[in-house]
Parts: structure tokens; C-alpha cells; sequence
């Protein structure tokens, strides 16, 4: 192939010269169809000694199959660089010697590292990761170990993230996938997080909203009830019949009441959810 010609014809002046003692080399030919494919040369000076070598001896294969192979894996790689970095959740692909082939802008935004320490051996594999009571995580319980080690996804695993010069600790979820090859053999790990901090911090302030709203209700004379369309109590600050306040959530109300009054308020249920439609 032309683009190819010097290359090779470099490879071969330099066993002729001296320079090497023989060469390696891949590069395109151009077939008698007008196609073009992919050999392997290879050859050696024949020398005798004392003299400059005269001659180089070589053999020309066929590797075709294995371009091929390398161009559809390397589209494959392009495809899902692509789909990494388009998604909403810091996303890393790691290989199994733990170094990160391909990650997302949110993984760099999500652990705090930059382009050239994501690119370092193990960039993810030693972040300050602890366990939802504050323990270290052990470097052997990360989750993309246990994935390289096992063979099996690691999903939904709360861990904090501490440690990270100038800013706060988080609270992240991570899934671990197996990435594997055509041959069934394991090749990398997915690793995705999504930081849920804020989600933790509101469902912290709810929680203690609801405690103080209850403490409320609970102090409030009058019988306060909580139903859902199906007349089943979710709430009640007070017993109801002979079960005290903490057993009446779960029944049905009818189940406690007279006949009469259970009929007309499963009549005023359906009248106050049809109208909220």
C-alpha cells in the first residue's frame, strides 16, 4: 500500500545497513482486485561474518481475521466511551490489573481527581471509601476486587466517601458489573456511583419532621386517622376499640367499627378520592 511503502522499505535498509538485525513489521497490501489487506513481515539479515549484509530473509502472513478483530473491539471501546460519558452517574471501566481504561466526566467530578490521576494505576482502587457506620473500607472489600475475584456484580452498596481535600464527606451508591469477552473470560469492571447525599440529608429532615408532627397529633384530643383509598389505616394517634394506638395501623377500619358507621365512611372514602382525581 502505498501510505505503507517507506515503512517497510525503512525496515529492510535498516537490516541491510546494519542498523538492526531484523525487523517486524504490519502494513497493508494492495490485492490484484483493487483491495487492500493486512500482512505481518518479518525477516532477517543473512550476514557472513566480517561482510555487510546482501540479503534479508523473510516470511509475509495473513492478518486479516486479526485487524478485523482489533477494529470491531476498538469500535466496541469508541461505542461505549461514548455511552459513559453520556450518562447522568460517574461511570469508570476498569481493567483487571485495576487500572481505569475509560471514565466520565461525572467520575472525575464524583471522586475529585483529575485527568492525569484517573489516568495513574489504581486511581479508583484507593479512594477513601468507608462502610455506612464509619469503618474503612479494607482495599480487599472494594467492590470492584470483589467482582475481579468472584466473577459476580456487586449492586447497590452504600458507601461514604471521605477525605477529599476541600470538600465535604458523601454518600454514594455503587454498582460493580463484570465486563466480559467473547470467550466468557472476564476483561474489566463497570464500576458506576451515584452520590446520594442529598436524598439521605432530606429523607433525614422528613423523618425528623414526621417524628415531630406525630408528637403533635399525639397530644391533639380529637381521634386522628390516616387511610389509604382501601379504607386501611396508615395512621392513628390514638387506640381504636380494645387495640391500643401502636397495633390499629395495618387494619381496615370497617374491621373495627360498627357495621353502619364502616358503610358510610367507605361511602365518604370514595367520595374524597374520586374527587381528588
Amino acid at each position: 500500500h502505498p501510505e505503507d511503502r517507506k515503512v517497510v522499505e525503512q525496515a529492510i535498509s535498516d537490516c541491510l545497513e546494519g542498523v538492526t538485525r531484523s525487523f517486524r513489521s504490519e502494513f497493508r497490501v494492495l490485492r490484484s482486485d483493487g483491495s487492500s489487506g493486512w500482512v505481518e513481515g518479518r525477516g532477517r539479515a543473512l550476514q557472513v561474518p566480517g561482510a555487510r549484509p546482501e540479503r534479508v530473509l523473510g516470511a509475509i502472513a495473513d492478518i486479516r481475521e486479526r485487524k478485523q478483530g482489533e477494529q470491531v473491539r476498538l469500535r466496541r471501546r469508541e461505542e461505549l466511551r461514548s455511552l459513559i460519558e453520556d450518562l447522568e452517574l460517574a461511570a469508570v471501566l476498569i481493567d483487571p490489573n485495576g487500572k481505569a481504561r475509560i471514565w466520565n466526566r461525572k467520575s472525575l467530578e464524583l471522586f475529585g481527581l483529575s485527568e492525569a490521576r484517573a489516568a495513574s494505576a489504581g486511581a479508583f482502587m484507593n479512594l477513601p471509601l468507608a462502610l455506612e457506620d464509619g469503618t474503612p473500607l479494607e482495599p480487599t472489600r472494594h467492590p470492584v476486587r470483589l467482582v475481579l475475584e468472584s466473577g459476580e456484580a456487586v449492586r447497590e452498596q452504600l458507601l461514604r466517601l471521605d477525605e477529599r481535600p476541600g470538600r465535604e464527606t458523601i454518600w454514594i451508591l455503587v454498582n460493580a458489573l463484570p465486563q466480559r469477552g467473547e470467550d466468557g473470560r472476564l476483561t474489566g469492571v463497570l464500576l458506576s456511583a451515584v452520590d446520594l447525599t442529598s436524598s439521605l440529608r432530606m429523607q433525614k429532615v422528613l423523618g425528623e419532621t414526621e417524628e415531630r408532627w406525630l408528637g403533635l397529633l399525639s397530644d391533639i384530643p380529637d381521634h386522628i386517622l390516616s387511610l389509604d383509598r382501601s379504607g386501611r389505616i396508615l395512621f392513628s394517634n390514638r387506640g381504636l376499640g380494645a387495640l391500643p394506638r401502636g397495633a390499629v395501623p395495618g387494619h381496615r377500619l370497617s374491621e373495627l367499627l360498627p357495621e353502619q358507621s364502616a358503610a358510610a365512611i367507605a361511602g365518604l372514602l370514595t367520595h374524597v378520592f374520586a374527587s381528588a382525581l
